[in-house]
């Protein structure tokens, strides 16, 4: 199997609970990265999984040791347990955590954890949590833990060995029945060590990762779990002697039927949600589907608060919800979607997974690979995504957290049509022709002595409007400080926001400046590439391991002229030029105009995909380095 290298077990990485060497407690530093705040010494699962009667139990024994570095890695003794506790379906016990210090004399300490310490929270109807923080614990302290997890389901989470810090050895026991057949799929591409053996009845496959860097962020990637080193296991089938043989495999229409009779998913899409006399009112003087349905886009999120939890599922039911105005965001989008078709729109519901809970796998069927619901609408040859949790994205737009993403429309299935004409299947939530697009105009005059003032209009349009709201919304302060932090010894005075309630227009900020230049004598500096959010470059790692995902294409302008007062005049001035990335995939151009006391220019980039491998970034890495010594390429003011 692709990515599995065979080897011959060992359990000489992990030691007993309780069992800690003095050498490991007195580590001065992770040897796989000198500067990580701590590091996972193991981490094992060992799975066990049984039939009896019809019916199976999957048995799981947990054990993990964290070394604790410096006082940045204390976080990591914050520990959640998440278990699927509806109907008893998985239920945790034998929890035991303690921390493991050296005292002044140079012995060891051992401060256990308090049972009164952990908690066990219901996250909703179908999840629950245990959450506690071990004790005592500080730099150079060792913790560990362990429990065991019993499931009556017949489903295996994904392993995953690697981690947002180092991983000296995580390992994966897996026992079944020799009648069942599984299969496992590596996610990414470090090699994992595998073993099998069998004894009598029993199967055990045992997988294992050594020496694992961290997964760290990096610029405009969509989460680090996509890049994180996991197995998968797919149960396939059953075969008991002398029985038939049952396939187990999962399919999405087998998935969609499950979820269009269950009663906090499809079930909910066949209550009567009764309209407001407000919301009746305001449709009653529309005909136009796309003003329908922005409508009632903007009456549920306006009159539904969102709780904060993203799910699927309507976990309390739409009805009473829409009685509090307060939902999950599965209850509010699939309120959302009843609304919608109440109003005669051709509305679904569409399962996707946000860019920050990790990429989709169309071609591995899984519910659990979504954690968000949203309303799918076809009008003509036109499809909009809705999102009534998102408060800036409009109508109009695919919002910001699913765009270029894979989307599940859920509808029944309907035996009578082809499999091309069904209302469900997986759509790409994306347009090309919605772009990030961000216009400044900038008027300025030198004042001869140092400082450059003017008037700056800036304009922002689809997801540029959208990035810019969700970071300042519409505070004036903020939008102060979002231009003032850019630029060091900024003022600003006299802003007009125009727009800032209505985002279906874009917003526009206008405001006059005073800036000042970098004085040298007789010369002056000024760098021209101002508010235009591009003043620093985030691509300055010349190694990347993770895809670049901007989500859509990209569109900056800037135009702008600076005037100079008798006695000055400008020194060699920057020259007008043009760049094209090898696949034309990203344009650059300047133009600058320099006739007497004044200098005239327009910078334009246009960037065209929405996404860059990581095998494509030795060119962009060098392109986007050009491009930003070209942007801060500044105006020299000379004196007379």
């Amino acid at each position: 199997m692709l990515g599995l290298a065979f080897f011959n077990a060992s359990a000489q990485e992990v030691s007993e609970f309780g069992k800690v060497d003095m050498s490991l407690l007195t580590k001065p530093h992770s040897l796989i990265d000198k500067t990580a705040e701590a590091e996972v010494v193991f981490d094992v699962s060992d799975l066990s999984f049984t039939t009896m009667g019809g019916t199976w139990e999957i048995y799981v024994k947990n054990h993990v040791r964290i070394k604790i570095y410096n006082a940045n890695g204390l976080d990591h003794a914050n520990i959640s347990i998440p278990y699927y506790g509806r109907n008893g379906l998985e239920s945790i016990s034998k929890l035991e955590a303690q921390t493991y210090n050296v005292n002044e004399s140079g012995q060891m300490t051992v401060s256990k954890l308090d049972k009164k310490s952990i908690y066990d929270t219901r996250i909703d109807n179908r999840y629950s949590k245990l959450t506690f923080t071990l004790p005592e614990v500080k730099a150079g302290s060792i913790i560990e833990y362990k429990f065991i997890s019993k499931r009556q389901v017949l489903y295996i989470p994904d392993w995953t060995f690697q981690q947002s810090i180092p991983v000296m050895y995580s390992k994966f026991v897996f026992a079944y029945p020799s009648e069942f057949t599984f299969n496992e799929i590596p996610l990414n591409d470090v090699p994992i060590e595998a073993s099998n053996k069998m004894t009598g009845n029993s199967v055990q496959k045992t997988f294992v990762c050594r020496n694992l860097p961290a997964v760290k962020p990096e610029p405009f990637m969509t989460t680090t779990k996509d890049y994180k080193q996991k197995l998968r296991v797919n149960v396939i089938g059953y075969n008991p002697v002398g029985g038939l043989p049952r396939d187990l495999r999962s399919s999405w229409p087998g998935i969609i039927r499950e979820m269009m009779e269950d009663d906090d998913f499809g079930v909910q899409l066949k209550r009567d949600i009764p309209r407001t006399q407000e919301l009746d009112m305001t449709l009653q003087k529309l005909t136009d589907p796309y003003q329908r349905m922005a409508a009632i886009h903007e009456y549920v999120r306006a009159n539904m608060a969102w709780d904060q939890v993203t799910s699927i599922w309507a976990l309390d039911g739409v009805k009473k919800a829409w009685e509090k105005k307060r939902g999950t965001s599965g209850e509010i989008n699939l309120i959302l979607v009843n609304l919608l078709k109440d109003a005669g729109l051709n509305a679904f519901p569409v399962l996707v997974s946000t860019k920050e809970h990790g990429r989709i796998r169309p071609m591995d069927p899984d519910g659990d690979q979504f954690n968000t619901v949203m309303a799918y609408v076809t009008i003509d040859s036109n499809f909009y995504v809705l999102d009534a949790t998102d408060k800036y994205t409009p109508s109009n737009l695919i919002p910001p957290s699913v765009v270029y993403t894979e989307g599940l429309v859920i509808s029944k299935i309907n035996v009578d049509k082809s499999w091309k004409e069904q209302d469900w299947g997986w759509r790409t939530l994306w347009n090309e022709k919605q772009q990030y697009q961000k216009l400044v105009n900038v008027t300025a005059k030198f004042d001869g002595k140092a400082i450059v003032k003017g008037e700056a209009f800036v304009m922002f349009r689809d997801y540029a409007r959208e990035r810019i709201s969700e970071q300042i919304e519409p505070v004036a302060d903020k939008t102060l400080a979002y231009y003032t932090s850019a630029i060091e010894g900024a003022k600003i005075s006299d802003l007009n926001l125009k727009n800032e309630k209505n985002i279906a227009l874009p917003l526009e900020h206008s405001f006059k400046f005073e800036v000042p230049t970098e004085a040298n004598g007789d010369y002056f500096v000024y760098n021209i590439n101002a508010f235009t959010g591009l003043e620093k470059n985030p691509f300055t790692a010349e190694e990347r391991y993770a895809d670049i995902f901007f989500g859509y294409a990209q569109k900056f302008t800037l135009r702008g002229n600076l005037d100079l007062p008798e006695g000055f005049a400008f020194e060699a001035p920057p020259k007008s030029m043009k760049m094209v990335m090898p696949d034309n995939s990203i344009e650059m151009s300047r133009i600058v105009q320099v006739e007497g006391q004044s200098a005239k220019y327009v910078i334009q980039i246009e960037i065209k995909k929405p996404f860059y491998s990581p095998e494509e970034y030795d060119l962009f890495f060098e392109f986007y380095k050009k491009m930003f010594s070209m942007l801060n390429e500044p105006l020299v003011i000379k004196k007379k």
